[in-house]
C-alpha cells in the first residue's frame, strides 16, 4: 500500500470506535443518534465476525441508514466499515455472491478457483483479487 493510501486509509475511524457524540456532532439528533448506534453495534455483531466490510455496510443500509440520516453520518459509517482498507478507494458496490458466479470470470473460478489458486480460493468475490495478481 503506498503511503497516500495507507493514510488514507488510517484517517477513518472504525465502527467499533464511532460513539455517540460522533453521530450527535455529525448530525443525528439526540435520541436517534443512541438508536443508530445501537444499530451499528448489532450489524457489525451480526456481519462484522468474519471480517467481511461488504457484508457490514450491507446490514446497515438495510437495517439502519435511511434517506433522513445526514449524509456526513453515512460517509462516516462507510468509511468506518473499511477503515484499514488497502486503497484510500474502498468499493462503492460489491455484487452479491449469486450474482457474481454468473459472470464470465464467476463462472471461470467456480469451475477451476481452486486449480488455479490451490487453498487460496474461496469464491469468486473474494478470490478475485488473488485470481487477478495470477493473470498479471
Amino acid at each position: 500500500m503506498g503511503h497516500a493510501a495507507a493514510a488514507a486509509a488510517a484517517a477513518h475511524v472504525p465502527l467499533g470506535a464511532i460513539t455517540v457524540d460522533d453521530l450527535l456532532a455529525a448530525g443525528v439528533a439526540g435520541g436517534a443518534a443512541a438508536e443508530l448506534h445501537e444499530a451499528v453495534r448489532r450489524a457489525v455483531g451480526a456481519r462484522g465476525g468474519d471480517g467481511d466490510a461488504a457484508a457490514v455496510w450491507g446490514e446497515l443500509c438495510r437495517a439502519a441508514l435511511r434517506p433522513g440520516v445526514p449524509f456526513a453520518v453515512h460517509r462516516m459509517l462507510y468509511y468506518g466499515c473499511f477503515a484499514g482498507f488497502p486503497s484510500a478507494t474502498p468499493p462503492a458496490w460489491t455484487p452479491d455472491p449469486e450474482e457474481a458466479v454468473l459472470t464470465n470470470v464467476g463462472r471461470v473460478l467456480e469451475a477451476r478457483g481452486r486449480e488455479f489458486l490451490g487453498d487460496k480460493y474461496k469464491d469468486p468475490i473474494a478470490s478475485f483479487t488473488d485470481f487477478h495478481k495470477l493473470l498479471h
